[in-house]
């Protein structure tokens, strides 16, 4: 037997990569080497991987083949060998995975949703937009929100690819909503430290409250996460956390809250059967009004003691007392005692002077006096007192009486009931002795001062006027007046 072996011409082929190292696909395989001799005319299907890895683990992406071929091409052989290898030619990606903790939540990047981890190849030196949400809710009560990346405090970032692979991982903070609350709100001012914008605190967070108790109100307790009545306290927000300090209204007398009735009058002293005003908080659970003549000692369950005598009242309400201090209480320091039935009671100093002149009206802007005709007319700045003019002046604390009259009842000037001191009215710069000082029949515990009109300068409007008792200045108020 004879056997023949037949040989062809061969022509050489050389495929090879850029970086030099990656793997090509010749005929469907892998060859160990990319160096071939091919029969002229012959076909051969060439492959290049879109993308891959070297050994080392670094990705790269097929750009394109020196000969312009697409990735995957036919290659048939000629008579004339390639002049030089046919290269696919690669460029190094870079990979960048992303994470969070806790693992699982979703991110921005480049414009869509990732869910982590989540990873990008891109070319190397290209950039990547990445957006973590400041804050993602769990409920209302509770979220996570973002405190930084492992290697940066911006939540939004535009990231340049390295050479290679790299995380980069987004940290959240469990987070619990503290609420606190007094009941009723106005009974007292809460104070949060460390304080939050919003009411959330990191899980474990440690937090002490203090409570400023507003006047009127005393505390019962704490309900919900608290304990105790106390008005210092603290708790660890590991879980959301409610605490509400219930309080009970109670009466309480402002600081320098008694004094005259009389707007405007020495906050300082009052007179012996002057009218008085308590200020304050819860002093009554409404407004009541007692009668006019005789006065009440009791309206809505509240009282008013001076020392151990009980005033006549002329109102109550939660803010404010009107009441009469009797006309035999000494001068010097004295005790106000109001009690509101049911609650704790309230006191308060108040100072006693023979004279306390206050006289009534004064309020701003226009601050005109309360004066009366002796037809019992007001006079307003519509109908102003004429030069000649008898009027009377009302106010209250002008001192004792040459009779001493009933304390809550009303008398009128003709009961006899006229001041033991002299009296000085003062319009303007000139100093008038009054017609009359003394009781008055408009309410009571109300004086009133007579004086006739001074004749005014053309172009007045209106004068000042004041009283003066032993040295002791009242207010002062206006009195519109027309020649």
């Amino acid at each position: 037997m004879t056997l023949t072996a037949k040989f062809l011409p061969a022509i050489p082929v050389g495929l090879a990569t850029t970086p030099a190292g990656l793997a090509l696909s010749v005929d469907g395989r892998q060859a160990p080497t990319y160096n071939f001799y091919w029969a002229e005319g012959t076909t051969h299907k060439i492959s290049a991987p879109k993308f891959q890895a070297d050994a080392e683990g670094r990705k790269y992406r097929f750009v394109s083949w020196s000969n312009g071929q697409p990735a995957d091409w036919t290659f048939t052989t000629g008579a004339t060998p390639p002049a030089d290898r046919i290269r696919a030619v690669y460029e190094l990606m870079a990979s960048v995975t992303f994470n969070t903790v806790p693992p699982g939540l979703p991110l921005q990047v480049d414009g869509a949703s990732c869910d982590t981890p989540c990873t990008i190849d891109k070319a190397a030196g290209s950039s990547v937009s990445v957006i973590a949400a400041a804050v993602r809710k769990a409920d209302d009560r509770s979220r996570l929100a973002f405190q930084g990346w492992n290697d940066s405090t911006e939540a939004n970032r535009a990231i340049v690819l390295p050479t290679g692979s790299k995380t980069y991982t987004a940290i959240y903070t469990l987070q619990h909503r503290l609420t606190v609350a007094a009941a009723p709100p106005e009974g007292a001012s809460l104070a949060l430290n460390p304080a939050s914008a919003d009411g959330f605190y990191d899980t474990g967070a440690l937090v002490s409250v203090t409570a400023r108790v507003a006047a009127g109100y005393r505390t019962i307790g704490w309900s919900g996460d608290l304990s105790g009545n106390s008005t210092v306290a603290a708790l660890t927000v590991d879980a959301p956390k409610n605490a509400v300090l219930m309080l009970d209204k109670v009466p309480a007398i402002a600081p320098l809250g008694v004094r005259s009735a009389a707007l405007g009058a020495d906050a300082g002293r009052v007179a012996p059967g002057s009218l008085i005003s308590i200020f304050g908080a819860n002093l009554a659970s409404d407004l009541a009004i007692g009668p006019a003549n005789p006065l009440e000692q009791t309206l809505g369950g509240v009282t008013v003691r001076g020392d151990d005598t009980f005033l006549p009242l002329i109102f109550v309400s939660p803010s404010q007392i009107n009441a009469q201090l009797p006309a035999a209480m000494s001068e010097g320091a004295h005790k106000i005692v109001v009690r509101w039935e049911g609650k704790p009671e309230t006191t308060a100093q108040i100072t006693v002077a023979r004279n306390a002149p206050g006289l009534f009206g004064g309020a701003p802007p226009d601050q005109f006096g309360s004066f009366l005709r002796p037809s019992g007319q007001a006079v307003t700045a519509d109908d102003p007192a004429r030069a000649g003019e008898v009027v009377g002046l009302l106010g209250t604390g002008l001192g004792p009486y040459v009779l001493q009259p009933l304390d809550g009842f009303l008398f009128n000037e003709a009961d006899g009931y006229a001041l033991k001191d002299d009296v000085a009215v003062i319009v303007n710069d000139l100093t008038i002795k009054p017609l009359y000082a003394g009781r008055s029949g408009a309410a009571v515990g109300v004086d009133v001062v007579r004086f006739q009109v001074p004749a005014t300068p053309p172009d007045s409007t209106f004068v000042s006027v004041k009283v003066r008792i032993n040295g002791q200045d009242s207010n002062t108020v206006r009195l519109p007046v027309s020649r």
